[in-house]
């Protein structure tokens, strides 16, 4: 018999490789041979065939043209329909029936393509400026296709028609079982008009043949069916050439019978998934997953199907046979290993088959003795409980007609089983359920699954693996023709001449700058901005000053770092906004947008709440409206600059340059991280007025006057009834550095209740506690001034013995001097002496003062006492937290200013306008005095500020708040009950 001939460019050629030959699996015998390609064959096949695709013969032939030929290779399949038909049967040893249906369905391949062709679009993506993107698929070039033994014209077919399609020269190598209806088809395609170096069928070995095709460097795309591991060896092969490379590899599919299954149909299903091509498919149903509740049944139904199937093998010839015979003696040895293995652990029994068919067939006498006949199988479990799946023929690909099968009890349990295996190339569902059948293969692990049914198998349905054991890639359907492709893309100016220059002239002298500068209307947006960073910058001067000097009519009764604060951040924003006004940015307008949001908050506590409008007055307000305002201009700033930005990109470059260079980066970087700075003060602002809002709703526990020319309000509160006496004194409370409600009033309160002294009042110095602060300068004179004009207010008239404390004693001195009438005793408790005024009045001192009074508006102190310390209401308003309240930093920087100028002056002076005979009582902290040597001089010089000393103590273990030491406590009450009863002595 004479050899078949190589396809090689489009001729049938002789190969310089060992002849093949083919054996007939129903017998055994020899009934053909076939030339190999070597690895010069392969070399002439490449380079022809990478010839003819740089000659644009096929590759840029029209695709109306391609699919003429393709059309013409389908018709003239069919007219040879039955050379095809008797001669896969041959080599394959399947059974004429099954090639009497496959075969023919072959030339819809080739007709699905070549429609694909006649109306594929090509398209058009949007681009910016005079632009247009056309965007084509071209092919590859030469590509190389290596298929198996099991369904060699389909596959070949399967391949060959999207590649062909695509516009690529094609290698393809036939398995060396089964490689002459490859052969038939190469000369069937020559014959349609695929010209001569397009298309090349080389039969030959894998280790040569198929060695020499995927290293070649010229192939662009390698696509194979086979094994797992030939899959892996190629994949590791053309790694290195960075080819494009499609799989169609192992398979092990599970097929899932639920009980609503229509069960007839089920088990003629499964037969068929299982049995056809005698099992040697990758997608075979080999793995029966059957719902327990109806296992009998199923098996049953399916031991009676198998034995029909088996009662009718005979000829493959033979039209009424059922299956043929395994394609190889090796490949029945393997069958048969995992078989007996299975059997011979105990983990599986047969319920049919099991063996290697031999004797005559009852059909038609055919001798399967020297054939590679296998009986129709099936497995199940030997021992219950899916004994079965902890077998090899439960993992490994069989390629041969045995079924193994599982049980399950729940939905989730058949789908483990499923997707207990490497491989996910097919599976099959048999139910009614259609919600089922949807929630089941959302969650199977394989390329293609189908439901009541199996096998079927579609030119528009892509067909590939889901994990990497079952392949890469797809089959079928427009991805198999895209992945036969690659896109181009061609753009196209169509702006005139002047235009182009404009855009593309980038050397060129005088070249415009792209910047949003150019337009006049973002020109006047920046001198808007420019103009308001003017007057915020008045106003942010006007309010530095004011903290230390008020303006007329610039008198904040708060603390007015609130308003410094709003406006240093309006003036802040502009500046920044200027800084990086050509470059806008998204998180610009992100993070604007946010700030925007609280400081509408901020107004609207600082509005709705009626004592935080009364201390911020109209300044407050206006620097929180001016710094809403100048948010909002900057937000729509930054968009109006970003869009004169895109207008003038478009119009020097005709297009929008959405890529930034780094300077850009850096510049939007810096400013999202100012922005975020900004944002965060803006957080601790609104907390901080959330807290002044709740803290101005603790009532004082006096009344508060308006004073100074109903300027701002002092709180003064008087404990005790008045008594018609009018010779009986009322103590009068004068505090130290902190409020008198946190040192002297709580011991005072005491003796009270105690019956010590009938009846108290005491004040809060300006911006102390629930007092308003006084305009700057503000002396301890001024202070001694709104005291008796609140008292009056209050219709408190005395007569007065006023107590004091450290730094309270000069205020209290003052009052005295200026109210010489009323006063009847002068009671100091280690009183601060005019000479330490120095030390109050320290340039640094008050610079720490106005610092901390300008980030007294971020209460991180406040905040912070609020949330983790436990700090109260009461606490923060006349407490121990007191100090961190903007109003008392105020008056504390108001007091360090004055301290050596007007208040020493003051308290100089009314040391020569006391009543000599008002009696004076001074208590010393015993630690001070050691302490400091002069304290103890300084005390007594303070003893002699009238002529009636009526007594000095020094109490040796009390500290500077000596009412905090018992015998400190037991002393100020002594001398206190004393002074009162020495006050009553006498009148003015």
């Amino acid at each position: 018999m004479d050899p078949y001939l190589l396809w090689l460019a489009g001729k049938e050629q002789e190969g310089h490789a060992d002849i093949i030959p083919i054996e007939d699996p129903a017998t055994g015998e020899i009934f053909a041979k076939c030339h190999a390609a070597s690895p010069e064959d392969v070399e002439i096949a490449i380079s022809s065939a990478h010839a003819a695709y740089k000659s644009g013969i096929w590759s840029r032939a029209s695709r109306h043209h391609r699919a003429d030929v393709l059309e013409k290779c389908a018709a003239l399949l069919s007219n040879a329909l039955p050379e095809f038909i008797a001669l896969e049967s041959k080599q394959t040893g399947r059974v004429i029936r099954e090639m009497n249906a496959q075969v023919p369905s072959l030339t819809r391949w080739f007709k699905y393509y070549a429609s694909l062709l006649r109306v594929e679009e090509r398209s058009v993506l949007p681009t910016m400026g005079k632009l247009h993107n056309f965007v084509d698929r071209v092919p590859l070039g030469v590509v190389v296709q290596i298929t198996p033994f099991n369904h060699p014209l389909l596959i070949a077919v399967k391949k060959l028609a999207p590649a062909l399609a695509a516009g690529n020269s094609v290698v393809i190598k036939p398995s060396e079982l089964t490689p002459l209806t490859t052969l038939l088809l190469g000369k069937i395609l020559g014959q349609a008009g695929i010209p001569d170096g397009v298309l090349s069928v080389l039969p030959g070995y894998g280790a040569i043949t198929g060695k020499a095709l995927v290293e070649h460097p010229l192939v662009r795309k390698v696509d194979v069916t086979g094994g797992t591991e030939a899959g892996k060896a190629i994949g590791k092969i053309i790694g290195g050439n960075l080819t494009k490379y499609t799989a169609e590899l192992g398979g092990k599919a599970p097929l899932i019978v639920f009980k609503d299954a229509n069960i007839d149909a089920a088990v003629n299903g499964i037969a068929f998934g299982s049995f056809i091509a005698s099992g040697q498919t990758c997608v075979a149903s080999t793995r029966i997953i059957v719902q327990n509740n109806i296992m009998s049944e199923v098996l049953g139904k399916l031991t009676t199907k198998i034995a029909g199937i088996t009662r009718r093998m005979g000829a493959p010839s033979n039209p009424e046979s059922m299956m043929g015979p395994l394609i190889s003696e090796k490949q029945l040895r393997h069958v048969e290993k995992l078989v007996k293995d299975a059997l011979s652990g105990r983990n599986a029994f047969s319920l049919a088959g099991g063996k290697r068919m031999t004797g005559r067939s009852p059909l038609d006498g055919f001798n399967f003795d020297k054939g590679y006949y296998y009986e129709p199988t099936l497995l199940v479990s030997d021992q219950g409980n899916n004994s079965i799946v902890n077998t090899s023929i439960w993992r490994e690909e069989a390629f041969g007609p045995v079924i193994v099968v599982a049980g399950f009890d729940t939905e989730e349990q058949a789908i483990a089983l499923a997707n207990d295996t490497e491989f996910g190339l097919g599976a099959g569902i048999w139910t009614t359920n259609l919600s089922q059948s949807f929630r089941v293969s959302e969650q199977i692990a394989a390329g293609i699954t189908w439901v009541n049914t199996h096998h079927r198998n579609d030119p528009s349905s892509p067909w590939g693996g889901a994990t990497s054991a079952s392949g890469v890639g797809s089959e079928n359907g427009i991805e198999a023709y895209h992945a036969y492709t690659t896109t181009k893309s061609v753009i196209i100016n169509y702006a005139d001449p002047e235009e182009s220059l404009a855009m593309d002239d980038w050397f060129g002298d005088g070249a415009q700058k792209v910047s949003p500068y150019n337009l006049w209307s973002v020109r006047a947006l920046r001198a808007v901005s420019l103009l308001a960073l003017g007057l915020s910058f008045i106003w942010w001067t006007l309010l530095l000053v004011s903290i230390f000097v008020s303006p007329p009519v610039i008198h904040p009764r708060g603390s007015g770092f609130f308003a410094f604060s709003y406006t240093t951040l309006a003036t802040g924003y502009l500046v920044l906004g200027l800084l990086f006004f050509a470059v806008p940015s998204k998180p610009m307008t992100i993070w604007g947008i946010f700030i925007v949001a609280l400081l509408l908050v901020d107004t609207c506590i600082i509005l709705g709440v009626a004592r935080i409008r009364l201390e911020e007055g109209w300044v407050g307000i206006a620097s929180v409206v001016w710094v809403v305002i100048i948010s909002i201009w900057q937000v729509l700033l930054n968009r109006a600059v970003a869009w004169g930005k895109k207008e003038e990109e478009e119009r020097l470059t005709g297009r929008e340059e959405t890529r930034r260079s780094l300077l850009e980066w850096m510049a939007v970087l810096a400013e999202t991280v100012l922005l975020v700075v900004m944002a965060i003060a803006v957080v601790l602002f609104t907390s901080t007025l959330i807290i002044r809002a709740r803290d101005v709703s603790v009532p004082p526990p006096g009344e508060r006057y308006l004073v100074h020319g109903d300027l701002y309000q002092v709180h003064l509160a008087c404990v005790g009834n008045k008594t018609a006496d009018d010779n009986s004194s009322t103590i009068l409370l004068e505090g130290g550095t902190g409020p008198v409600e946190h040192t002297l009033q709580p011991f005072m309160d005491d003796l009270y209740r105690r019956g010590s002294i009938d009846r108290y009042c005491y004040w809060d110095r300006p911006g102390f506690a629930w007092s308003d602060n006084a305009p700057s300068p503000h002396s301890a004179g001024m202070s001694a001034d709104v005291l008796a004009e609140a008292l009056a207010l209050a219709d408190e008239t005395g007569p007065w013995v006023v107590v004091s404390a450290g730094v309270g004693s000069l205020y209290s001195r003052l009052f005295a001097s200026r109210n010489l009438l009323e006063v009847r005793g002068i009671f100091m408790i280690d009183p601060l002496h005019e000479e330490y005024l120095s030390d109050l009045g320290k340039p640094g001192r008050g610079f720490v003062l106005w610092f901390r009074g300008i980030l007294s508006p971020l209460g991180l102190d406040r905040l912070a006492g609020a949330l983790f310390r436990g700090r109260t209401r009461q606490d923060r308003i006349a407490g121990r937290s007191a100090y961190q309240s903007g109003k008392f930093i105020k008056a504390k920087l108001q007091e360090n200013l004055v301290a050596v100028t007007m208040t020493a002056a003051e308290v100089q002076s009314a040391r020569h306008v006391q009543m000599g005979h008002v009696p004076v009582v001074v208590v010393s902290s015993g630690q001070e005095v050691r302490k400091d040597s002069r304290w103890a001089d300084r005390q007594e010089d303070l003893s002699h500020i009238t002529d009636n000393l009526y007594s000095w103590d020094v109490v040796a273990d009390a500290p500077h708040e000596v009412w905090m030491d018992g015998e400190g406590r037991v002393m100020i009450e002594k001398r206190l009950k004393e002074l009162v009863e020495a006050g009553q002595s006498f009148g003015p």
